[in-house]
Formats: structure tokens, sequence, C-alpha cells
């Protein structure tokens, strides 16, 4: 399948569930995944519950998109919204997760959560989108999906003449964000784990000119 011929919608409030399940599965063998969720048969519930909520926070702050079937989804907070703020979480549902996670799987999130947020912070301070989440169906990855998807925020941010933030676990990533305009601008390791975190940044880039 071509990237011209996925089909791309943007999602709404009553696919949240199925969302948090689609980034579930694509997310379960993540470094991320494995240390803050280590039983796998809680793995996939948890982390469905939990990006349910991430998919609710960028529906009401950013963008939600995803294949028409639901194939892949790329989450993302808007240039005003990218700061998690305790409002912002609590409409959006997180303010429970030390209750529906538990207070020790909790603990894991949140210094995870600590780290990620630092990288963030010292690696772009201005207006920015921050793409929350890409993920695609494990058995679809390698279509063109998560590309497709990818390039509609890199036209936004290019329109806008503004610069792309995200974070990854996987150093296999780093390869396919490269592709698409990103740098690695900060490597960190994650405490308690041999995992690593990598903070990528794209900075805008101007429209390719015709003739």
């Amino acid at each position: 399948m071509s990237e011209n011929e996925i089909s791309i919608v943007e999602a709404q409030a009553n696919d949240v569930a199925s969302i948090g399940a689609l980034i579930a599965r694509a997310f379960h063998d993540d470094p991320m995944s494995v240390h803050v969720f280590p039983d796998p048969e809680k793995r996939r519930k948890s982390i469905a519950w939990m990006m349910g909520r991430c998919a609710r926070y960028g529906l009401l702050y950013g963008l939600v998109e995803a294949t028409e079937e639901q194939t892949g989804v790329a989450v993302w907070t808007s240039p005003a919204h990218h700061k998690m703020t305790l409002w912002r979480m609590f409409r959006a549902g997180m303010l429970s997760m030390p209750f529906r996670l538990g207070w020790r799987t909790f603990r894991r999130f949140y210094s995870f959560g600590k780290t990620s947020q630092r990288m963030h912070d010292q690696a772009i301070s201005g207006p920015h989108w921050y793409l929350f989440v890409l993920a695609v169906e494990p058995s679809r990855q390698g279509q063109g999906i998560g590309g497709s998807l990818l390039k509609r925020g890199l036209a936004w941010a290019d329109r806008d003449g503004l610069p792309i933030y995200l974070e990854t676990a996987g150093e296999a990533n780093l390869a396919f964000y490269g592709k698409h305009g990103f740098e690695a601008v900060d490597k960190c390791p994650v405490s308690g784990t041999d995992a690593h975190l990598w903070g990528m940044l794209r900075q805008p880039q101007p429209a390719a000119k015709e003739g």
C-alpha cells in the first residue's frame, strides 16, 4: 500500500478506547512499557487505559488523527498546549492514574515522566508542535502508515513556521524520524533501567519550489 492510498481522518471522542487499545498493541514491547509495566498480562490493559487518557488529552488540546481503519494513530498537542497542567490533566482523566495503575506502577511512570518533561523543557521553550505518540498496528508496520500520519503533522508545522519535538525510547526509531528531518538533541538514561530516552527536534522547513 502506498502512502497516497492511506485514508486519514480526525479521531472523535468515541474513538478513545479503540485508540488506546491500538497504542497498547503497538507499544507492548517498547522499553518504557516493559519497565513501567513489567507484568506482560497487565501491560496491555494498563497501557490501553493510560493511552486512552492521552488520546483524550490530544482531542482537548491538540489533534488526534488515525487511519480510517484505525491501523495507525498520531496524537499531537498544539503549540499553545504542549505543557501539561493539573487542570488539563484533570479534564483528560489523567489524575486517577495512581489509583487505576497502582502506586508502585505509578511511581515508575512518574519517574519516567519527570525525565521526559525535563528533556522536553531543555530542548525547546518556544511555541512548537509536540508529537505525543505515533503508533501503528504491529501487523501493519512497514506499510507507510506511520509516515503518512507523520507527514500531515510536518505540513502543519512547516505552514506555521514552527518546530516539532518528540521523545522515543526505541533506538530503531531514530532512523525513521531522521528520514523526516528530526535530529536527536538529547539522550538520557532512565533511572532503574538499561533503557535510554531520546529527545528529537525538527525545525520548520520551507516548501519546495515548483519548477
